[in-house]
């Protein structure tokens, strides 16, 4: 699941422009960007290395993002955009997705695809997964 995160981060920051970090400038955040399509589009043993520990074969998934990066805006374009990390309001209470997930005890990534195919933020930030073990102990077996 780590590795999946790590590789979740550098697709963001390569396809939707790296987040604005404290007063870090438009032209370090495209440079940052940049980088992140670097990485991920260059043959490299870092990048083939967090595939395999994720569980993906590295060359389907550069082949995949090498189309994905293409069609994205341009680093420079995505810098003046100033990106910021997503925020999310319920019940009166306004966090990152990342805090967001830590609260309810979730992925980043699992509440981002959430998002991502329309559930709404009440539903994303509600439902759990119930695991085998906590079906069992449940059911008092």
């Amino acid at each position: 699941a780590l590795w999946s995160e790590v590789l979740y981060a550098a697709v963001t920051d390569a396809v939707e422009g790296v987040a604005v970090i404290g007063s870090q400038s438009a032209d370090a955040r495209a440079r940052d960007t940049e980088r992140a399509r670097r990485y991920i589009t260059t043959p490299n043993a870092d990048f083939n290395q967090v595939c395999h520990l994720a569980g993906l074969d590295p060359i389907a998934v550069r082949e995949h993002l090498t189309h994905k990066i293409a069609n994205a805006p341009t680093p420079v374009h995505l810098a003046a955009t100033k990106r910021k990390r997503a925020k999310l309001t319920f019940n009166g209470q306004t966090n990152t997705i990342i805090e967001w997930a830590n609260i309810i005890g979730v992925k980043v990534h699992t509440l981002h695809m959430r998002l991502r195919t329309g559930w709404t933020p009440e539903a994303a930030l509600t439902n759990k997964l119930i695991t085998y073990d906590a079906a069992v102990a449940g059911c008092g077996l």
